[in-house]
């Protein structure tokens, strides 16, 4: 299983209409399910064929219960709102399907990739790793992509993106899960999303962290950020340069946490007495840094809303 082989491994807009149908209409059996979201006369059809294999990875990913008889919503997904009338970007539930494809038990092989044969979301974990070491402001093609894993890449490291198969389910599931957006054809990445979503989990009730323990909390949820577990697994295939530098925080999450202060989300302070700090990333300036602010952080602030 692999999620990012959207031919044989499922597809977002499909396990939108599972999600969606079993969270308004409870349990149901396999077959009750289907027949809602994928009738009979249309199972013919190959693109139809989608509901039983999307259904099967995010079964298995752990989205989706069986008790033998019915299929549920798993603990980790109930009450999310599925509704596109209160959200119509599909936020919530992008954001609760990244932390079911982040669990451990689906990132087994993010340390040593092995693309369409990779366990769980494990294929689709190291590419974004990957990505995510890029520049946030390029508008990504599989053609560019390709170009850049073949001259950065040594040759005995294994490929982020494998195919031209494979780059359409990456960039559908990092836009669903809020890691990149999506525009006329082009992948640009950016976490920004992903972590607005859970900055109020990641404070708990504080109204300002170290950036240490920011950090610490952000990764904990997202490992595939910054310095996180499955970043740093990835990593070793990487060239030095695309490595995380303790000292500074990494392009993408820069990128983030600039924006997120731009949107009015979170403001970042530096104190010469605050502690240990890390420094934005210079590794392409961001538009964001010429209004004067010191490139050095000590603290993240949650603005009260």
């Amino acid at each position: 299983m692999a999620i990012l082989n959207r031919p044989n491994n499922g597809q977002v807009s499909v396990l939108v209409a599972l999600w969606r149908s079993l969270s308004e209409l409870g349990p149901l059996s396999e077959a009750e399910l289907l027949a809602v979201c994928a009738p009979s006369p249309l199972l013919s059809a190959d693109s139809q064929r989608q509901a039983p294999r999307t259904l099967s990875t995010w079964a298995k990913l752990g989205l989706f219960e069986s008790d033998g008889e019915a299929l549920r919503l798993g603990a980790h997904v109930k009450g999310v709102d599925t509704d596109p009338a209160a959200d119509p970007l599909l936020r919530k539930m992008g954001a609760r399907a990244l932390d079911i494809a982040m669990r451990p038990v689906n990132n087994g092989d993010v340390a040593e990739p092995k693309g369409d044969d990779a366990g769980g979301a494990s294929d689709f974990s190291y590419a974004i790793c990957w990505m995510l070491s890029q520049d946030p402001h390029e508008a990504w093609s599989y053609s560019l992509a390709d170009t850049r894993q073949t001259s950065r890449l040594d040759a005995s490291a294994p490929r982020p993106i494998q195919n031209d198969v494979n780059w359409p389910g990456l960039v559908d599931w990092a836009t669903f899960f809020g890691l990149g957006w999506s525009v006329a054809g082009s992948l640009f990445v950016d976490p920004t999303e992903a972590i607005r979503i859970r900055l109020k989990e990641i404070f708990d009730g504080e109204g300002r962290l170290t950036q240490v323990d920011f950090v610490d909390r952000l990764t904990a949820r997202l490992p595939i950020l910054h310095n996180g577990a499955y970043r740093r697994a990835a990593e070793r295939h990487f060239p030095e340069d695309h490595r995380v530098d303790d000292a500074v925080f990494s392009v993408s999450l820069s990128h983030a946490l600039l924006a997120l202060e731009s949107m009015g989300e979170i403001q970042l302070f530096y104190q010469p007495d605050g502690g240990q700090f890390r420094s934005l990333s210079d590794r392409k300036p961001d538009y964001f840094i010429a209004r004067g602010r010191s490139a050095s952080v000590t603290h993240v602030e949650l603005v009260s809303k």
